[in-house]
């Protein structure tokens, strides 16, 4: 059915081509004619032309004479060689534009049998009921294929239920075989179990003795009398050992507290402990006893503390005046002179006590004000905390985003963390067309380390050689080299592109000059590959000088100069 729309649209697009290449056929053959007219014109006046291309003394060139006396004069309008070379030029572009129309029908004619010929032979009301036909019969196939399918799922679900209940029906039975081996186990300790119970009960007395064998619940009240009659005297033999033992540890301690009691004894001077119990005086006479040892030794520190006092004062009074008149009894002192110099010292110490007092009240308002200060700050910074906290964060937070925190071991942006990982995709992409285009030689490497004139890292490419296993900056490449490089990355970055969005191809590519650069083997690795990119169903553009690709492009916009201007012109093209 396309063919057949391509069928029409040819029909329609060759009558036009075929209209437009008749015309040009007749403007063709009227400009011949107009050539053919404009020479018959010029011969017809070429004896105009010929006189006035004659010369006073010059000769004529039909007839040889140096002499003109009647010369022909041109008509007005009369044809020339210029008139004739302008309409040679106009059958020329009208031959060239016959050409190229003819061609272009011709070839819209060829497109058009081979249109015809990949319908196959079939109508189109032909084609539109098979089409019906193929869709009915789709939507059959997929309702039986999506039947099929749940089918397919049941089948499946009902085959693991069939192998689930084959693995429960195999573990049963070996949990059957186990329990019957354990319950033969059991059976044959019940019968191991009831002979040493009989045997006991035979050795123990019993009050009443019968010679039919015991059942099995006279075996158990047996029993049971027997373990409580032994739990009785269990129970009675190990009252009678705590006992024993808490006698020995009475003993023991009251050895020991009778050996100390007469170390102690004897270390206070008595002969023996009773000697020192006489002397025991209870808690009443030791706090009485103690009552008056303090107050006796408070009275002898009050009293030891005048006799510093009145020593420390007669030392500091200045030594008696051997000369004076004022002595009452040699080498004593005047009480007079010691009250005098009593008072000046008492007047001294209230002055300081003032003092001290004025600066301790001045230290405590200090005080209490840099409490108050201090509970003030207190609370400003604990209302300020949380601001802070969110501070520190942030501010931790924005270091780390610009790569400038110790914690950022990379010292990279976040940006340039994203932007990463997505060059690591273009690299593994563009390696791919790399290794054709350099014979295997050439690996990009997304590397973390800073390059040349980068502040941060995260973004750089080195360039490893599989020849020579070393890996290099890429401004060290070849004027060639980097132009391939750049090639590879343009391609890797538009198979990303096309993964990312679902698929979406980027149906067109253009590749702006570069190939000058390259050797004849790289070019013919780089055509190879942008063919292949073409065989994929995308445009490749190339924009080149080189002429060695002339070869290699089928379709061409080929761009000529001019004085009069740049033209364009299609070589190689199907133009529909």
């Amino acid at each position: 059915m396309a063919a057949h729309d391509e069928v029409a649209a040819l029909l329609v697009t060759a009558e036009q081509a075929r209209v437009e290449w008749l015309e040009a056929r007749e403007a063709a053959a009227t400009a011949h004619e107009r050539l053919l007219a404009v020479r018959e014109a010029r011969i017809e006046s070429m004896a105009a032309e010929l006189a006035g291309s004659l010369a006073a003394g010059g000769c004529c060139p039909v007839c040889g004479s140096d002499e003109h006396p009647a010369k022909a004069v041109a008509a007005p309008g009369a044809a020339d060689a210029g008139s004739e070379r302008a309409a040679q030029r106009d059958l020329d572009d009208a031959k060239s534009h016959e050409h190229l129309l003819d061609t272009r029908h011709r070839d819209l004619l060829t497109r058009l049998e081979v249109a015809r010929e990949r319908t196959g032979g079939h109508d189109r009301d032909e084609l539109v009921g098979l089409v019906d036909g193929l869709r009915t019969r789709l939507a059959e196939a997929e309702s039986d294929r999506t039947a099929q399918a749940a089918a397919t799922e049941r089948l499946r679900g009902l085959e693991d239920a069939l192998t689930a209940a084959s693995q429960r029906h195999a573990a049963l039975l070996a949990d059957r075989a186990r329990h019957e081996a354990s319950l033969a186990a059991l059976r044959d300790d019940l019968t191991v179990t009831r002979d040493e119970v009989l045997q006991v009960l035979a050795d123990a007395p019993e009050p009443e003795e019968t010679h039919k064998e015991p059942d099995a619940d006279e075996l158990h009240r047996r029993l049971e009398s027997l373990l409580s009659h032994h739990r009785v005297r269990a129970a009675a033999a190990e009252e009678l050992c705590s006992a024993l033992e808490a006698l020995a540890s009475a003993d023991q301690a009251a050895h020991e507290a009778w050996r100390a009691a007469t170390d102690a004894a004897a270390q206070q001077g008595f002969d023996d402990v009773d000697a020192a119990a006489a002397a025991y005086v209870d808690g009443a006479g030791v706090r009485a006893l103690e009552e008056r040892t303090s107050d006796h030794r408070r009275r002898l520190d009050r009293v030891e503390q005048v006799l510093a006092d009145v020593a420390a004062r007669l030392d500091a009074l200045p030594p008696d005046d051997a000369s004076g008149s004022g002595s009452s009894s040699e080498g004593g002192t005047d009480p007079e002179q010691v009250l005098t110099a009593l008072a000046a010292a008492h007047e001294m110490a209230r002055r300081r006590v003032e003092e001290v007092g004025a600066e301790v009240a001045t230290l405590t308002a200090r005080r209490d004000r840099l409490e108050g200060l201090a509970a003030g700050l207190a609370e400003r910074l604990a209302a300020w905390a949380p601001l802070r906290r969110d501070l520190t964060l942030a501010t931790r937070l924005g270091t780390f985003v610009e790569g400038r925190s110790a914690d950022n071991h990379l010292q990279m942006r976040l940006s340039a963390y994203v932007l990463a990982y997505r060059l690591s995709q273009v690299v593994a992409a563009a390696n791919e067309r790399l290794a054709r285009m350099s014979e295997r030689r050439y690996t990009l490497e997304h590397t973390a380390q800073r390059g040349a004139g980068e502040t941060r890292g995260g973004l750089s490419l080195r360039v490893r050689d599989d020849w020579s296993g070393e890996a290099r900056d890429p401004a060290t490449l070849s004027g060639g080299e980097t132009f391939v490089v750049s090639l590879a990355l343009a391609l890797g970055l538009a198979d990303v592109i096309t993964a990312e969005a679902g698929g979406a191809e980027l149906d067109t590519l253009f590749v702006d000059e570069g190939f000058g650069s390259l050797d004849a083997e790289t070019l013919e690795d780089v055509m190879d590959v942008l063919d292949s990119l073409r065989e994929g169903g995308r445009v490749v553009g190339v924009v080149s000088h080189v002429a060695e690709m002339r070869d290699r492009i089928p379709t061409q916009l080929q761009v000529r100069k001019s004085r009069s201007g740049s033209s364009v012109a299609v070589a190689g093209a199907v133009i529909g």
